[in-house]
C-alpha cells in the first residue's frame, strides 16, 4: 500500500470538490490504487478538514469508548466511515479491528494493547512492569464495569448477548481467588 503525503491528498480532494472529475477519474489520473481511497480522503476531509491528513500522536481509547463506538454502529446501522467521522476517529479500520477482537475474544481483548511486531529477529529483553495487586484489581474492575455497561446496552436495544460475554467470572478473578486463600 502506497503512502501519500498530505499535500498530495489535499490536492486530489480539492480537485474532486471542484466537481470536475469523479473518484474513479482521479484514481486513474494519479495512479491511486482505487476510487474508494479517493472517496475515503474526501470523506475524511469533509469531516475533519485539513487536520484529517496530519500525523497524529497515538491516541489511546478506553474500553468503554470502544464499546460505545461499536454499539453506536450496530444500533444506528452506520458504516465504518460514518461511525469514524461521528466519533472523530481518523482511521475507520481501527473500528473494524475492535469489532473483530470483540467478536472473537470478548471484551478482555479490547483492553489489551496493540503489539507491534519486532523489526529484527533478535528476541529483545522486555522488562514487564509488575502491577501491584491493587492495580490489577483496579484494571479488572474497570473491565467489568465496561462489560456490564455493554451488556446493559445490548439488553436495552433487544440484541442477543453472545455467550462468551455471559461467563460467571473473568479469568483474572480466578487467579486472585487462588491467592486469597
Amino acid at each position: 500500500m502506497a503512502k501519500y503525503d498530505v499535500s498530495f491528498k489535499l490536492h486530489v480532494v480539492r480537485e474532486y470538490l471542484e466537481g470536475k472529475q469523479s473518484y474513479a477519474d482521479l484514481a486513474n489520473k494519479y495512479s491511486i490504487a482505487g476510487h474508494r481511497q479517493v472517496k475515503k480522503w474526501v470523506d475524511q476531509y469533509l469531516a475533519f478538514g485539513q487536520k484529517a491528513f496530519t500525523k497524529k500522536k497515538n491516541r489511546v481509547y478506553t474500553v468503554q469508548m470502544k464499546l460505545d463506538v461499536l454499539h453506536f454502529m450496530k444500533t444506528t446501522g452506520a458504516s465504518l466511515q460514518e461511525t469514524a467521522n461521528h466519533f472523530q476517529i481518523p482511521d475507520c479500520a481501527l473500528i473494524s479491528t475492535w469489532k473483530k477482537k470483540l467478536l472473537e475474544n470478548g471484551i478482555d481483548a479490547l483492553a489489551r494493547p496493540k503489539r507491534c511486531p519486532s523489526l529484527t529477529n533478535k528476541p529483545k529483553k522486555v522488562k514487564k512492569k509488575e502491577m501491584t495487586r491493587e492495580q490489577a484489581l483496579e484494571q479488572e474492575n474497570e473491565l467489568l464495569r465496561a462489560e456490564l455497561a455493554f451488556i446493559k446496552k445490548l439488553r436495552a436495544s433487544g440484541e442477543n448477548i453472545p455467550s462468551h460475554l455471559l461467563r460467571s467470572k473473568p479469568e483474572s478473578s480466578r487467579s486472585f481467588d487462588k491467592h486469597s486463600d
